[in-house]
Protein backbone atom coordinates (compact mmCIF):
# COMPACT_ATOMS: atom_id res chain seq x y z
CA UNK A 1 0.00 0.00 0.00
CA UNK A 2 1.54 3.19 -0.85
CA UNK A 3 1.61 5.92 1.57
CA UNK A 4 -0.21 9.42 0.80
CA UNK A 5 -0.74 12.14 2.55
CA UNK A 6 -3.02 14.76 3.16
CA UNK A 7 -2.35 18.82 3.57
CA UNK A 8 -4.98 21.01 4.54
CA UNK A 9 -3.86 24.73 3.99
CA UNK A 10 -5.42 28.07 5.12
CA UNK A 11 -4.32 31.73 4.74
CA UNK A 12 -1.26 31.29 7.02
CA UNK A 13 0.31 29.51 4.26
CA UNK A 14 0.44 31.90 1.53
CA UNK A 15 1.55 34.84 3.96
CA UNK A 16 4.43 32.28 4.78
CA UNK A 17 4.77 31.97 1.26
CA UNK A 18 5.13 36.23 1.10
CA UNK A 19 1.63 37.18 0.25
CA UNK A 20 0.06 39.77 1.83
CA UNK A 21 -3.40 38.00 1.59
CA UNK A 22 -5.32 38.98 4.69
CA UNK A 23 -8.13 41.62 4.49
CA UNK A 24 -6.73 44.51 6.34
CA UNK A 25 -3.91 44.54 3.17
CA UNK A 26 -6.50 43.82 0.73
CA UNK A 27 -7.96 47.03 2.32
CA UNK A 28 -5.50 48.98 2.35
CA UNK A 29 -4.54 47.98 -1.32
CA UNK A 30 -7.82 50.21 -1.82
CA UNK A 31 -7.13 52.78 -0.03
CA UNK A 32 -4.06 53.25 -2.09
CA UNK A 33 -5.76 52.88 -5.24
CA UNK A 34 -9.21 54.61 -4.68
CA UNK A 35 -8.47 58.31 -3.82
CA UNK A 36 -11.87 58.77 -2.85
CA UNK A 37 -12.24 56.12 -0.91
CA UNK A 38 -8.72 56.67 1.29
CA UNK A 39 -9.91 60.05 1.69
CA UNK A 40 -13.52 58.91 3.10
CA UNK A 41 -11.66 56.48 5.22
CA UNK A 42 -8.64 59.85 6.60
CA UNK A 43 -11.99 61.52 7.36
CA UNK A 44 -13.14 58.45 9.83
CA UNK A 45 -9.62 58.07 11.23
CA UNK A 46 -9.18 61.57 11.67
CA UNK A 47 -12.09 63.14 13.48
CA UNK A 48 -13.88 61.45 16.65
CA UNK A 49 -17.98 61.85 16.20
CA UNK A 50 -20.81 60.65 17.68
CA UNK A 51 -23.92 62.62 17.01
CA UNK A 52 -25.82 64.14 14.16
CA UNK A 53 -23.35 67.48 13.31
CA UNK A 54 -24.66 68.92 10.67
CA UNK A 55 -21.20 70.09 9.65
CA UNK A 56 -19.96 66.21 9.48
CA UNK A 57 -22.60 64.71 7.62
CA UNK A 58 -22.78 67.52 4.93
CA UNK A 59 -18.47 66.99 4.65
CA UNK A 60 -19.13 62.69 4.21
CA UNK A 61 -21.98 63.49 1.93
CA UNK A 62 -19.53 65.59 -0.10
CA UNK A 63 -16.74 62.98 0.20
CA UNK A 64 -18.87 59.92 -0.67
CA UNK A 65 -18.10 59.01 -4.31
CA UNK A 66 -18.82 55.98 -6.42
CA UNK A 67 -15.53 54.58 -8.11
CA UNK A 68 -14.85 51.50 -10.32
CA UNK A 69 -13.33 48.63 -8.02
CA UNK A 70 -14.79 50.08 -4.92
CA UNK A 71 -18.33 48.32 -3.58
CA UNK A 72 -20.94 48.97 -1.02
CA UNK A 73 -19.21 46.43 1.05
CA UNK A 74 -16.04 48.53 1.13
CA UNK A 75 -17.87 51.56 2.93
CA UNK A 76 -19.76 49.17 5.08
CA UNK A 77 -16.62 47.05 6.15
CA UNK A 78 -14.74 50.19 6.97
CA UNK A 79 -17.76 51.54 8.97
CA UNK A 80 -18.16 48.27 10.25
CA UNK A 81 -14.77 48.67 12.23
CA UNK A 82 -15.12 52.10 12.91
CA UNK A 83 -18.67 51.81 14.99
CA UNK A 84 -16.39 48.99 16.81
CA UNK A 85 -13.59 51.85 17.45
CA UNK A 86 -11.20 49.55 15.72
CA UNK A 87 -10.70 51.31 12.41
CA UNK A 88 -6.90 50.79 11.49
CA UNK A 89 -5.52 48.26 13.86
CA UNK A 90 -4.44 45.35 12.56
CA UNK A 91 -7.56 43.57 13.22
CA UNK A 92 -9.59 45.57 11.28
CA UNK A 93 -11.33 43.12 8.20
CA UNK A 94 -10.17 40.31 10.56
CA UNK A 95 -13.07 38.34 9.93
CA UNK A 96 -15.61 39.51 7.38
CA UNK A 97 -17.76 36.15 7.28
CA UNK A 98 -18.95 37.33 10.70
CA UNK A 99 -18.94 40.49 9.71
CA UNK A 100 -21.47 39.52 6.55
CA UNK A 101 -23.35 36.72 8.66
CA UNK A 102 -24.09 39.92 11.55
CA UNK A 103 -25.22 42.24 8.83
CA UNK A 104 -27.63 39.62 7.60
CA UNK A 105 -28.82 39.26 11.27
CA UNK A 106 -32.79 39.90 10.85
CA UNK A 107 -32.55 42.62 14.27
CA UNK A 108 -35.83 44.62 14.58
CA UNK A 109 -33.88 46.87 16.54
CA UNK A 110 -32.52 50.53 14.41
CA UNK A 111 -29.12 50.35 16.39
CA UNK A 112 -28.05 47.12 15.02
CA UNK A 113 -25.77 47.89 12.40
CA UNK A 114 -26.89 45.45 9.65
CA UNK A 115 -28.34 45.55 5.67
CA UNK A 116 -32.14 45.70 6.70
CA UNK A 117 -30.84 49.02 9.04
CA UNK A 118 -29.07 50.07 6.15
CA UNK A 119 -32.41 49.85 3.86
CA UNK A 120 -34.48 51.05 6.59
CA UNK A 121 -32.41 54.05 6.80
CA UNK A 122 -32.16 54.79 3.19
CA UNK A 123 -35.90 54.52 2.43
CA UNK A 124 -36.42 57.13 5.81
CA UNK A 125 -34.01 59.31 4.41
CA UNK A 126 -35.01 59.63 0.91
CA UNK A 127 -38.72 60.06 1.91
CA UNK A 128 -39.66 63.66 0.76
CA UNK A 129 -41.98 63.60 4.09
CA UNK A 130 -39.00 62.97 6.16
CA UNK A 131 -35.92 64.56 5.78
CA UNK A 132 -35.00 65.04 9.59
CA UNK A 133 -32.54 62.47 10.01
CA UNK A 134 -31.76 63.49 13.29
CA UNK A 135 -34.24 60.72 14.49
CA UNK A 136 -31.52 58.19 13.60
CA UNK A 137 -29.49 56.62 16.54
CA UNK A 138 -26.93 55.08 14.30
CA UNK A 139 -24.09 57.03 12.51
CA UNK A 140 -22.60 54.38 10.74
CA UNK A 141 -26.48 53.74 8.80
CA UNK A 142 -26.91 57.25 8.53
CA UNK A 143 -23.43 57.18 6.42
CA UNK A 144 -24.19 54.26 4.36
CA UNK A 145 -27.88 55.87 3.82
CA UNK A 146 -26.15 58.76 1.96
CA UNK A 147 -23.73 56.50 0.15
CA UNK A 148 -26.76 54.18 -0.83
CA UNK A 149 -28.64 57.74 -2.51
CA UNK A 150 -25.44 58.35 -4.66
CA UNK A 151 -25.44 54.74 -6.15
CA UNK A 152 -29.25 55.01 -6.79
CA UNK A 153 -29.33 58.43 -7.70
CA UNK A 154 -32.26 59.59 -5.21
CA UNK A 155 -34.39 56.68 -6.70
CA UNK A 156 -36.27 54.97 -3.83
CA UNK A 157 -35.82 51.43 -4.60
CA UNK A 158 -38.15 48.32 -2.38
CA UNK A 159 -36.60 45.78 -0.47
CA UNK A 160 -36.58 43.04 -2.94
CA UNK A 161 -34.14 45.16 -5.22
CA UNK A 162 -32.17 46.30 -2.71
CA UNK A 163 -31.53 42.52 -1.31
CA UNK A 164 -30.38 41.64 -4.96
CA UNK A 165 -28.11 44.70 -4.73
CA UNK A 166 -26.98 43.56 -1.29
CA UNK A 167 -26.01 39.35 -2.99
CA UNK A 168 -24.68 41.37 -6.75
CA UNK A 169 -21.94 43.82 -4.21
CA UNK A 170 -20.82 40.15 -2.44
CA UNK A 171 -20.17 38.86 -6.02
CA UNK A 172 -18.32 42.11 -7.28
CA UNK A 173 -16.44 42.66 -4.05
CA UNK A 174 -15.28 38.47 -4.50
CA UNK A 175 -14.28 39.70 -7.68
CA UNK A 176 -12.53 42.52 -6.83
CA UNK A 177 -10.55 40.59 -4.67
CA UNK A 178 -10.12 37.97 -7.22
CA UNK A 179 -8.05 40.45 -8.96
CA UNK A 180 -6.03 41.66 -5.97
CA UNK A 181 -4.95 37.93 -5.43
CA UNK A 182 -4.37 37.28 -8.70
CA UNK A 183 -1.45 40.64 -8.84
CA UNK A 184 -0.50 39.63 -5.48
CA UNK A 185 1.08 36.55 -6.91
CA UNK A 186 2.23 37.89 -10.40
CA UNK A 187 4.51 40.14 -7.86
CA UNK A 188 5.38 37.12 -5.96
CA UNK A 189 7.64 35.47 -8.44
CA UNK A 190 8.88 33.07 -5.76
CA UNK A 191 5.73 32.35 -4.18
CA UNK A 192 5.64 29.08 -6.05
CA UNK A 193 8.97 27.65 -5.30
CA UNK A 194 8.12 28.84 -1.39
CA UNK A 195 5.26 27.27 -1.58
CA UNK A 196 6.29 24.44 -2.98
CA UNK A 197 9.20 23.74 -0.58
CA UNK A 198 6.99 24.55 2.05
CA UNK A 199 4.93 21.62 1.39
CA UNK A 200 7.93 19.45 1.52
CA UNK A 201 8.73 21.12 4.49
CA UNK A 202 4.90 20.62 6.45
CA UNK A 203 4.65 16.71 5.43
CA UNK A 204 8.06 15.22 4.71
CA UNK A 205 6.53 14.12 1.13
CA UNK A 206 6.85 14.50 -2.93
CA UNK A 207 4.21 16.66 -4.32
CA UNK A 208 3.24 13.16 -6.46
CA UNK A 209 2.33 11.66 -2.77
CA UNK A 210 0.33 14.87 -1.41
CA UNK A 211 -3.07 15.53 -1.78
CA UNK A 212 -3.65 19.25 -0.73
CA UNK A 213 -7.32 20.57 0.15
CA UNK A 214 -6.70 24.79 0.55
CA UNK A 215 -9.33 26.72 1.67
CA UNK A 216 -6.97 29.70 0.08
CA UNK A 217 -8.05 31.40 -3.55
CA UNK A 218 -4.26 30.51 -5.06
CA UNK A 219 -2.73 27.51 -6.44
CA UNK A 220 0.17 26.62 -4.89
CA UNK A 221 1.29 23.59 -7.39
CA UNK A 222 -0.83 22.51 -10.62
CA UNK A 223 -1.91 18.79 -11.08
CA UNK A 224 -5.12 16.79 -10.27
CA UNK A 225 -3.86 16.14 -6.45
CA UNK A 226 -5.35 20.03 -5.52
CA UNK A 227 -8.60 21.04 -4.09
CA UNK A 228 -9.45 24.12 -3.44
CA UNK A 229 -12.44 24.02 -1.14
CA UNK A 230 -13.10 28.23 -1.72
CA UNK A 231 -12.49 28.41 -5.53
CA UNK A 232 -9.52 30.02 -7.41
CA UNK A 233 -8.75 33.60 -7.74
CA UNK A 234 -7.39 33.16 -11.52
CA UNK A 235 -10.90 31.60 -12.26
CA UNK A 236 -12.57 34.23 -10.50
CA UNK A 237 -14.62 31.94 -8.90
CA UNK A 238 -14.27 32.24 -5.35
CA UNK A 239 -16.32 31.56 -1.84
CA UNK A 240 -16.73 34.85 0.02
CA UNK A 241 -19.94 34.29 2.37
CA UNK A 242 -21.79 33.41 5.42
CA UNK A 243 -22.07 30.40 7.20
CA UNK A 244 -25.22 28.58 7.81
CA UNK A 245 -24.96 27.33 10.98
CA UNK A 246 -26.47 24.66 13.20
CA UNK A 247 -29.71 23.11 13.46
CA UNK A 248 -32.54 25.32 12.83
CA UNK A 249 -30.02 28.28 12.09
CA UNK A 250 -28.98 26.00 9.19
CA UNK A 251 -32.83 25.24 8.16
CA UNK A 252 -33.82 28.90 8.45
CA UNK A 253 -30.71 29.85 5.97
CA UNK A 254 -31.85 26.99 3.30
CA UNK A 255 -35.21 28.86 2.93
CA UNK A 256 -33.51 32.75 3.65
CA UNK A 257 -33.50 35.46 0.93
CA UNK A 258 -29.80 35.56 1.54
CA UNK A 259 -29.06 31.80 1.14
CA UNK A 260 -27.25 32.33 -2.52
CA UNK A 261 -24.80 34.14 -0.12
CA UNK A 262 -24.14 31.63 1.96
CA UNK A 263 -20.82 29.44 1.93
CA UNK A 264 -22.58 26.16 1.19
CA UNK A 265 -24.07 27.37 -1.65
CA UNK A 266 -21.40 29.06 -2.97
CA UNK A 267 -19.46 26.11 -2.64
CA UNK A 268 -21.67 24.20 -4.78
CA UNK A 269 -21.53 27.00 -7.01
CA UNK A 270 -17.66 26.56 -7.54
CA UNK A 271 -18.04 22.45 -7.71
CA UNK A 272 -20.37 23.20 -10.92
CA UNK A 273 -18.17 25.46 -12.93
CA UNK A 274 -15.33 22.64 -12.33
CA UNK A 275 -13.47 23.60 -9.65
CA UNK A 276 -12.48 20.50 -7.66
CA UNK A 277 -13.51 21.28 -3.76
CA UNK A 278 -12.89 17.51 -2.29
CA UNK A 279 -10.02 15.53 -1.15
CA UNK A 280 -9.60 12.00 -2.20
CA UNK A 281 -8.89 10.06 1.08
CA UNK A 282 -7.96 6.49 -0.05
CA UNK A 283 -4.76 5.20 1.64
CA UNK A 284 -4.18 8.01 3.32
CA UNK A 285 -2.00 7.75 6.13
CA UNK A 286 -0.90 11.39 7.55
CA UNK A 287 -2.99 14.30 7.51
CA UNK A 288 -1.66 18.11 8.00
CA UNK A 289 -3.41 21.00 9.07
CA UNK A 290 -1.34 24.58 8.65
CA UNK A 291 -2.17 27.99 8.31
CA UNK A 292 -5.88 28.09 9.43
CA UNK A 293 -7.24 30.02 12.04
CA UNK A 294 -9.53 26.49 13.48
CA UNK A 295 -12.43 29.37 13.90
CA UNK A 296 -15.79 28.22 14.08
CA UNK A 297 -16.63 28.99 10.28
CA UNK A 298 -14.36 25.98 10.12
CA UNK A 299 -16.13 23.35 12.18
CA UNK A 300 -17.96 22.43 9.71
CA UNK A 301 -15.77 21.37 7.35
CA UNK A 302 -13.47 19.33 10.26
CA UNK A 303 -16.59 17.39 11.53
CA UNK A 304 -16.40 15.48 8.01
CA UNK A 305 -13.00 15.73 7.80
CA UNK A 306 -13.01 13.85 11.44
CA UNK A 307 -15.97 10.95 10.39
CA UNK A 308 -13.11 10.05 7.27
CA UNK A 309 -10.12 10.17 9.95
CA UNK A 310 -12.03 7.99 12.54
CA UNK A 311 -12.05 5.23 9.10
CA UNK A 312 -8.70 6.21 8.44
CA UNK A 313 -7.72 5.66 12.19
CA UNK A 314 -9.12 2.22 12.08
CA UNK A 315 -7.48 0.66 8.48
CA UNK A 316 -4.43 2.63 7.98
CA UNK A 317 -3.45 4.03 11.62
CA UNK A 318 -3.89 7.23 10.24
CA UNK A 319 -2.35 10.77 12.24
CA UNK A 320 -3.15 13.90 11.83
CA UNK A 321 -0.57 17.05 12.62
CA UNK A 322 -1.36 20.27 13.58
CA UNK A 323 1.29 22.53 12.80
CA UNK A 324 2.51 26.10 13.25
CA UNK A 325 4.68 28.54 12.62
CA UNK A 326 5.45 32.13 14.17
CA UNK A 327 3.66 35.05 12.68
CA UNK A 328 3.26 38.55 13.42
CA UNK A 329 6.37 39.19 15.99
CA UNK A 330 4.80 36.53 18.29
CA UNK A 331 7.14 33.81 20.15
CA UNK A 332 7.42 30.40 20.11
CA UNK A 333 5.52 29.79 23.34
CA UNK A 334 3.43 32.23 22.54
CA UNK A 335 1.96 30.43 19.06
CA UNK A 336 2.19 27.40 20.61
CA UNK A 337 0.02 27.95 23.50
CA UNK A 338 -2.53 29.73 20.91
CA UNK A 339 -2.37 26.54 18.45
CA UNK A 340 -3.17 23.96 21.55
CA UNK A 341 -5.95 26.49 22.37
CA UNK A 342 -7.66 25.95 18.80
CA UNK A 343 -6.63 22.74 18.63
CA UNK A 344 -8.62 20.97 21.48
CA UNK A 345 -11.22 23.41 21.57
CA UNK A 346 -12.14 22.10 18.01
CA UNK A 347 -11.79 18.25 19.09
CA UNK A 348 -13.60 18.52 22.32
CA UNK A 349 -16.56 20.35 20.26
CA UNK A 350 -16.51 17.37 18.16
CA UNK A 351 -16.16 14.46 20.72
CA UNK A 352 -19.27 16.58 22.77
CA UNK A 353 -21.18 16.76 19.64
CA UNK A 354 -20.87 13.11 19.37
CA UNK A 355 -20.88 12.38 22.43
CA UNK A 356 -17.36 10.88 22.18
CA UNK A 357 -16.05 12.28 25.46
CA UNK A 358 -12.25 12.30 25.82
CA UNK A 359 -11.83 11.90 22.57
CA UNK A 360 -8.95 14.51 22.96
CA UNK A 361 -7.15 12.50 25.36
CA UNK A 362 -7.84 9.36 23.31
CA UNK A 363 -6.70 10.44 20.65
CA UNK A 364 -3.29 11.86 21.99
CA UNK A 365 -2.61 8.58 24.03
CA UNK A 366 -2.98 6.59 20.83
CA UNK A 367 -0.58 8.59 18.88
CA UNK A 368 -3.40 9.37 16.53
CA UNK A 369 -2.47 13.29 17.24
CA UNK A 370 0.42 15.43 16.77
CA UNK A 371 1.63 18.92 17.37
CA UNK A 372 4.47 19.79 14.67
CA UNK A 373 6.29 23.08 14.65
CA UNK A 374 7.80 24.68 11.41
CA UNK A 375 10.63 26.71 10.98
Amino acid sequence: MPKRTLLIIGNGFDLKCGLKTRYIDYWRYQRKNHPSFDTFVKYLEDNSFNSFEGENLDILERIIEIEDGVTFLDYYFTLYDWALRRLNKDKAWSNIEDMLLYGFTDSGSIKTFNFKGCYYCYMQTTNAERKDTFFYDSYAHLIISKYLSKVFDDETIGETNFRKYIISEINSFSICFSNYINEQVKENSTYYELAQTLISKITNATLNECEIVSFNYTEPICGLNLANIHGIASKRKIVMGVTCGDGSKKEAAHHSWYYKATKEYKIASVSASGIKVSANYEDITDIYVYGLSLGKQDYDFFDNLFDEFEFLMRIYKAKIHFCFSTYAGKTKDEVVEETTSRVTELINSFGDHHKSYGLLRSMIQKGHLLFDFIE
